[in-house]
């Protein structure tokens, strides 16, 4: 085109082309079949070389034997396409695995109230099952996690973790996703609890702002909000009237995120913490097969957990 118009500046500008169809409509083509199925073979053999290089040859010969001399139209863009459809075809690929139906344990009622929330000794009275992540990660999973460093700040309750009636399966496949949670208020730490749990809270304390005839702050948080902030921005409402800051610790939120299955955190602090509770490389190899557990195995690549693990 330089050279075409280096006498004539005038025929420089192209006129512009606003149609999809001009830029990937190619003229159609007439092509003998036996060097389009060739083309098409010879891209296979350098996807694999070995498996069915002898079928291919084979398949080639006939082809050039029977289509020589038979005209079929083509598009220029046949062949790019095609392979572009198989390369999307093989990323899409998943692996289908059964897991065995079990019959799931109906939860044990118990008055979920805000009072109890003061510290962990008084919600032991009152909350069944009452248990520490590190003692149930210990105890009641086959996976190997015990290298990480979880703590002694997050507590689970017995329905959310135990989700099914019989209670000699281990539970890896059949892990909940822990969404609601509640802070201590003397600060020892978070409670998960599951989704009827947490329902039942928030219905008792709308009585209460009912019977007070005002709002009432509540206690319960959704692990999506609190973790979708650094612990610099984060403004919490406490349960009382003064509404005072509440602040969950960077290294509280991630191992939170972690036992999540959460590959993306918010902020450098909680990366930083990511890598306290990460230190070696043992470590960071069970730390890569929660999302595995968790079924979120897809947003690993790419992630800041895959990079927190491929640093030395």
């Amino acid at each position: 085109h330089f050279c075409e118009t280096y006498s004539d500046p005038e025929k420089v500008l192209l006129p512009e082309i606003k149609e999809l169809e001009e830029f990937y409509n190619s003229k159609l083509t007439s092509r003998d079949l036996g060097h389009v199925i060739s083309t098409h073979l010879d891209s296979h053999l350098q996807q694999d070389s070995t498996a069915f290089s002898d079928y291919i040859d084979s398949i080639g010969k006939s082809a050039f034997e029977y289509g020589t001399g038979t005209e079929i139209i083509v598009s220029a863009f046949a062949e790019e396409c095609e392979r572009e459809l198989e390369q999307e075809e093989e990323q899409e690929e998943e692996e289908e695995i059964q897991i065995p139906r079990r019959k799931p344990r109906a939860e044990i009622k118990w008055k979920v109230r805000s009072e109890l929330f003061d510290d962990i000794s008084t919600l032991k009275r009152e909350a069944p099952g009452l248990k520490l992540l590190s003692e149930i990660i210990a105890n009641e999973l086959t996976t190997n996690l015990k290298s990480i460093l979880w703590g002694n700040r997050i507590y689970l309750t017995d329905n959310l973790f135990y989700s099914l009636e019989d209670r000699s399966i281990k539970l890896d496949e059949y892990l909940q996703s822990c969404n609601a949670l509640v802070r201590l208020r003397d600060g020892s730490g978070i409670v998960l609890l599951s989704d009827r749990e947490a329902d039942t809270l928030l219905n008792a304390e709308m009585n209460i702002s009912a019977k007070k005839n005002k709002f009432c702050p509540t206690i319960l948080l959704h692990k999506s909000f609190v973790c979708a902030h650094s612990s610099e921005e984060k403004l919490l409402m406490d349960h009382t009237n003064s509404r005072q800051t509440l602040l969950l610790e960077e290294d509280l939120l991630a191992r939170l995120q972690l036992w999540s299955g959460d590959t993306m955190y918010r902020s450098p602090s909680r990366l930083q913490a990511m890598k306290a509770i990460l230190p070696t490389i043992k470590e960071r190899e069970e730390a890569l097969k929660i999302p595995l557990l968790r079924k979120l195995q897809r947003y690993v690549q790419g992630s800041d957990l895959a990079q927190l693990c491929e640093d030395d």
